[in-house]
C-alpha cells in the first residue's frame, strides 16, 4: 500500500484553510444577507466540530471569493491536465516545478484520485512553506488570493499550457534541474530538451525531436 504523506504540504494546506475561515469571519458584514447567514452557519459548524466537509470548504472559498472579487483566469489549460494524467499512470505524486519571472517558486501538484491540479507558491528547496495559491480546471485557473496567484504566476502557468517543451528548456536553466522530476540534467540530450527520457515518456513529451527527417 502506497501511503506517502508530504507533511509540509499538509501543514500548509491546513494553515491555508484556517486562514480562509478567519478571512471569511472578518468579511461577514460585506456579504449579502443570505450569504451572511450561510457563512455564519459554516463558521459555527467548524467551531463546534473542528472540521468541515469537502463541500463545505468549497463554499467557504466561494463565499470569500464573492467578497474579495477574485476573478478566475479563463484559458485553455487542458495540455497541463493531459500531461499530468499521463504521468499519474507512472507515479503517485506527479509535480511540475516552475519559476516566475521574479524568481518566485511555483509548483503544480496533481492528485490522481480527484483528477485535480493545485498550485502552490514559495518554499523553493526547503525555504519556507509552500502556500496554496489556487486550482486549475479544464478552462480556468481559480485563484486563492491575489497576493499568491499574482499576474506573473498566472503568466508562467499560461506559458506552460501553450508551450510545455519551450518552458521545460527555460525552467531547466532557471531551476538547474528538470521541472518534472527535480533531478539535475546530466547528459547532452536531456540538457537540450530540458527534461530526461523517463519524464518524456511519463508526460507524453517529444524526445527524438533532434533526429533528422527520414532517420530510423
Amino acid at each position: 500500500m502506497d501511503f506517502d504523506i508530504d507533511y509540509d504540504q499538509e501543514m500548509a494546506r491546513h494553515a491555508d484553510r484556517l486562514d480562509t475561515l478567519l478571512r471569511l469571519a472578518a468579511s461577514l458584514d460585506d456579504l449579502g444577507s443570505r450569504d451572511k447567514v450561510f457563512a455564519t452557519d459554516l463558521l459555527q459548524t467548524f467551531k463546534h466540530r473542528g472540521a468541515l466537509s469537502a463541500n463545505q470548504w468549497t463554499w467557504v472559498e466561494r463565499l470569500l471569493d464573492r467578497v474579495t472579487g477574485i476573478e478566475p483566469l479563463y484559458g485553455d489549460f487542458k495540455a497541463i491536465l493531459v500531461a499530468f494524467r499521463l504521468a499519474g499512470e507512472h507515479t503517485s505524486h506527479p509535480k511540475i516545478r516552475l519559476m516566475a519571472e521574479s524568481g518566485r517558486y511555483v509548483q503544480l501538484n496533481f492528485y490522481p484520485d480527484t483528477q485535480t491540479v493545485k498550485v502552490f507558491v514559495d518554499g523553493w528547496q526547503g525555504h519556507g512553506y509552500r502556500k496554496f495559491a489556487g486550482a486549475i480546471e479544464d478552462d480556468l485557473i481559480k485563484p486563492y488570493s491575489s497576493d499568491r496567484m499574482t499576474e506573473e504566476v498566472k503568466t508562467v502557468i499560461q506559458n506552460l499550457a501553450m508551450d510545455p517543451v519551450g518552458v521545460a528548456k527555460a525552467m531547466a536553466g532557471k531551476l538547474g534541474a528538470c521541472m518534472y522530476c527535480g533531478r539535475r540534467l546530466s547528459d547532452a540530450r536531456s540538457k537540450q530538451h530540458g527534461y530526461g527520457k523517463t519524464c518524456a515518456e511519463h508526460y507524453g513529451l517529444a524526445w527524438d525531436a533532434g533526429r533528422k527527417k527520414g532517420a530510423k
